[in-house]
């Protein structure tokens, strides 16, 4: 199957199926330094608590956002050396801190949560924003705004299907700590009410689906659903999920109708954090796509996407005049024309691709893509309208219900780029 990348006239083309790996075998990767930025995704300085010099630990907060409060924190421990400004996968730059590795690994702990009973929902709320976690298969959505006190939350779904179609390695790096999700769950029970829990995985991924088992023996007071999904890509996105469960359809997010969905990773972490005091250090980053041997490595974020190829990416050539790059995975991902940027916490890793141009034929009015559209919208309407910059016309088709899912120009025939018109034209409404 072949997808248009986004925001390019460009093709990728993707597997049917994915190679599901049942041996975790990483190679884990300490970097010389790492780079956190000191300004949020609006480009504004955070309230740094330390400066240049400082001794850091992992896990120590280097500044909060100004409006949230959320914490930015170093996954290693070393010394702040400088500022410099540093490339991101958006394409923009943003001043970060340098923080050179003392390969000491001595942690900032925060203090642990025990008895959920023993808190209020402010304050398992309060803990979960001042975590730092983000969702990985997101662009930097702290997950606490997953579980936001506005809504009435009776429904988590776990989602263990990975977004990258090439390789399945994060459910067996998550298998080896599936422990914290069962600790977790009593607290999101308390803060939100949830009383049904789904965990998502693929008929292949028989190490988690064994290990969740074989923990949920001892923990007899916990129950959820483990529910086999296909892993076609990308029929697992959240909104999918959403709507095979529930049979309802959301505007903006499922806490509109009381779901949320989180991924496996990011609820463990979570966990981890509840019950160590330990803020994510480490991540699993693949490298996949046009590669010899799609591998994965573990390491922490705030290093260069180049960085991962130079170590794990030996024996592979890479013409940069041939190839793209994509970040995480080829539906949200932007193609680079180089690995001259920095991995953070909702990077998933490297796609490498070829770079080619695929034929785009007119429109045959199959309907594949109103099929499906998680959104009920008619994204080749939104293409025709945008194409002819019928803003009128745009104003009538619900476009601000456009997830940017990226169904619709996965199973065009014709290779119409519809998932980026329309994304752009939403944004085009908004001007």
């Amino acid at each position: 199957m072949s997808f248009h990348l986004f925001s390019s006239n460009h093709v990728i083309d993707i597997p049917k199926g994915k190679k599901t790996n049942e041996v975790f075998d990483p190679f884990t990767y300490e970097p010389k330094c790492v780079y956190v930025p000191i300004t949020d995704n609006n480009r504004q300085y955070l309230d740094k608590v330390l400066r240049i010099n400082d001794v850091v630990k992992k896990g120590k907060v280097i500044g909060r956002e100004k409006v949230t409060n959320f914490p930015y924190y170093s996954p290693i421990s070393g010394r702040i050396k400088e500022i410099v400004e540093m490339p991101f996968s958006d394409f923009t730059f943003r001043e970060c801190y340098k923080i050179e590795n003392d390969y000491l690994s001595e942690w900032d702990l925060e203090s642990e949560l025990t008895n959920p009973d023993s808190y209020s929902r402010g304050d398992i709320y309060n803990f979960i924003k001042n975590s730092g976690i983000v969702e990985r298969d997101s662009n930097f959505k702290p997950i606490y705004k997953l579980f936001e006190p506005e809504f009435n939350i009776h429904t988590l779904i776990i989602n263990a299907i990975e977004y990258n179609p090439y390789l399945g390695v994060e459910n067996l790096f998550t298998a080896n700590n599936i422990d914290y999700i069962y600790y977790v769950i009593p607290f999101l029970k308390r803060l939100s009410g949830i009383n049904r829990f789904i965990i998502c995985i693929n008929p292949s991924q028989k190490v988690l689906e064994s290990k969740i088992i074989a923990s949920k023996k001892s923990y007899n007071d916990i129950s959820f659903e483990i529910k086999k999904v296909d892993d076609a890509y990308p029929s697992f996105n959240s909104r999918n999920l959403v709507r095979n469960f529930s049979k309802e359809r959301y505007n903006l997010v499922p806490q509109e109708i009381g779901y949320s969905v989180i991924s496996l990773f990011s609820l463990e972490m979570l966990g981890r954090f509840l019950f160590e005091g330990k803020r994510p250090d480490l991540f699993c980053y693949d490298l996949v796509g046009e590669v010899k041997n799609p591998t994965f490595v573990i390491a922490p974020f705030g290093i260069l996407a180049s960085n991962i190829v130079n170590i794990i990416g030996q024996g592979t050539t890479y013409n940069e005049d041939n190839l793209l790059y994509l970040e995480s995975d080829p539906i949200s991902g932007l193609p680079h024309s180089n690995l001259n940027y920095i991995l953070f916490p909702s990077s998933k890793g490297i796609i490498v691709t070829n770079k080619y141009k695929k034929k785009v034929y007119s429109c045959i009015n199959c309907g594949r893509c109103i099929d499906v559209c998680p959104s009920d919208l008619i994204p080749v309407k939104i293409y025709k309208c945008s194409k002819k910059n019928s803003i009128k016309k745009l104003e009538k088709l619900d476009i601000n219900k456009c997830s940017g899912c990226g169904n619709c120009s996965y199973v065009c025939p014709s290779n119409l780029e519809l998932t980026s018109t329309c994304v752009n034209a939403k944004l085009k409404l908004k001007d």
